[in-house]
């Protein structure tokens, strides 16, 4: 019996980074991430995922970069809160 096969959306990408990249994302990772680290980030997106907002991930290129993707992350959360505070 043959098993059915179902077409993925572009947008979903399965259990694999392969299914959404076309390539494996450990190949192209200099340096791991410190599961610490990790860890924070996947507590971040879980208290977006709680206030309904959406994002996008990004990848660190290096600690400057993560530096600068989280004062601009901030930035977004104050332009959030100002304009839910003027809709309030």
């Amino acid at each position: 019996m043959k098993k059915k096969q179902t077409k993925k959306s572009a947008t979903s990408c399965g259990s694999t980074a392969m299914n959404c990249y076309g390539f494996s994302l450990n190949s192209v990772i200099a340096e791991r991430a410190r599961p610490t680290d990790l860890r924070k980030s996947m507590q971040v997106v879980d208290e977006f995922c709680k206030a309904g907002i959406l994002f996008v991930p990004i990848p660190v290129l290096n600690k400057k970069d993560g530096g600068e993707l989280c004062t601009e992350s901030f930035k977004r959360l104050a332009t959030l809160e100002r304009k839910a505070s003027l809709e309030a």
